[in-house]
């Protein structure tokens, strides 16, 4: 049980989604006391959820790509296992011939 809840706290999804939820939490909290002189750009509650949005959507979008990015890893590598030995020697001909 405990390497479980270990292996879940140790993968990437959950710290970065610890990461986004906690920069959440600055936004929201802290967001109405950030500014520059009069200007306070998160003080409305609009502003904030828009942010907070920006920041889900971000998340999520850049754990899309890894996963899209392994998928294409995973299948070079298995494509790369299959091939047979003459393959390799085939295209090793080929290139060969073309330099």
């Amino acid at each position: 049980m405990s390497s479980m809840v270990r292996s879940i706290v140790r993968s990437r999804w959950f710290t970065s989604a610890f990461v986004v939820l906690v920069l959440i939490a600055v936004v929201w909290i802290f967001g109405p006391l950030l500014g520059i002189g009069a200007l306070h750009p998160l003080e409305t509650e609009i502003v904030r959820f828009i942010v907070i949005g920006a920041l889900v959507a971000g998340w999520i979008i850049w754990n899309l790509l890894r996963i899209v990015r392994a998928n294409r890893r995973d299948q070079k590598l298995a494509e790369g296992i299959a091939e047979s030995p003459a393959d390799l020697q085939a295209k090793e001909v080929e290139r060969a011939s073309a330099e």
